[in-house]
């Protein structure tokens, strides 16, 4: 069975990974190629596939699920529609919701940059920058502070599933 897409046009744009459930393997399509065959599969059985793209730095998009039914000595292709790329969202003051699947950059007076990839985590969250003006109890032997002080919550308990992007701005 051969599946076909057009390649997103995003300059990001690294590969379209190709999966699927029992007796599909899991194919990584470089930018250049536009089709994946998968071979081994039962003739009159239906496949579920999904086509996911993939940008240079890993970030994954939510993708398309095609389905088809390979027959025997069928060559026609099964049309599909164009991967969908993560949606980028950003914020410059201090606040950001960000939907599932979705790629993320926060920053505060751009001195403090979050960078947040597609997949972090499962659901939706909120993250928050916010400049903590009061700091003497930081400092408890007369040291200066080096650069402004800065909190950064998010709205959900535990970890990210991916590593997070943090760029401070330092003796600008």
């Amino acid at each position: 069975m051969t599946i076909t897409w057009t390649n997103p046009s995003y300059e990001d744009f690294d590969h379209v990974m190709v999966t699927g459930g029992a007796g599909i393997v899991t194919q990584n399509i470089g930018g250049g190629v536009h089709s994946a065959t998968i071979t081994g599969l039962v003739n009159g059985i239906t496949y579920a596939i999904t086509l996911q793209t993939v940008d240079k730095i890993g970030n994954i998009s939510t993708g398309i699920n095609v389905s088809g039914t390979p027959v025997a000595n069928s060559p026609s292709p099964i049309p599909t529609r164009e991967p969908v790329p993560p949606t980028k969202i950003r914020s410059k003051d201090g606040n950001l919701t960000l939907p599932a699947g979705s790629i993320g950059v926060v920053s505060l007076e751009d001195e403090v940059i979050v960078s947040i990839p597609a997949g972090a985590i499962s659901n939706g969250f909120i993250i928050k920058i916010v400049k903590v003006v009061e700091t003497p109890d930081l400092t408890v032997n007369g040291e200066v502070l080096v650069s402004p002080v800065f909190e950064i919550t998010k709205d959900f308990t535990g970890n990210f599933n991916k590593p997070i992007s943090l760029t401070i701005v330092f003796n600008s």
